[in-house]
């Protein structure tokens, strides 16, 4: 019978402070499939674009959809933002889909890093952070 322990992390100690392991490579795992599609989809950009940027696209033209609905014009300026987070924890929820129970950690096992309070605690700081700055 599968048994899962809740909580538990594979956690090493980095410059004094207790880090989970298993969190941060996921979450690394995430930003490099973004940069990696963002640098392939970006190599070949084209007036009449192929499917890879039609999706880039549609995507952008999705989050500047919702961001003119809700802010106006004027709140363009934060669609960078909301386009990253997004697509960060598009990316994240989707490794969640991944078999990750055939590789073990250390402790614990590999999860979506948003399955991690720590994560969504640091995209709301981020958020908060921005928010006061701009």
């Amino acid at each position: 019978m599968l048994e899962i322990k809740v909580g538990e992390h594979w956690i090493e100690n980095i410059a004094g402070l207790q880090v989970n392991m298993d969190t941060l490579l996921t979450a690394w795992l995430a930003m490099g499939g973004i940069i990696l599609a963002a640098f392939v989809i970006t190599r070949k950009l084209d007036i009449v674009p192929d499917s890879a940027q039609s999706i880039s696209e549609l995507i952008m033209e999705f989050i500047e959809g919702i961001v003119k609905g809700e802010m106006g014009e004027r709140g363009l300026k934060h669609a960078p933002l909301i386009a990253s987070l997004f697509l960060f924890i598009l990316f994240a929820n989707l490794e969640g889909q991944l078999p990750w129970r055939l590789y073990h950690a250390p402790r614990g096992e590999f999860a979506s890093p948003t399955n991690d309070i720590n994560t969504t605690l640091g995209l709301a700081l981020v958020v908060l952070v921005y928010y006061i700055g701009a």
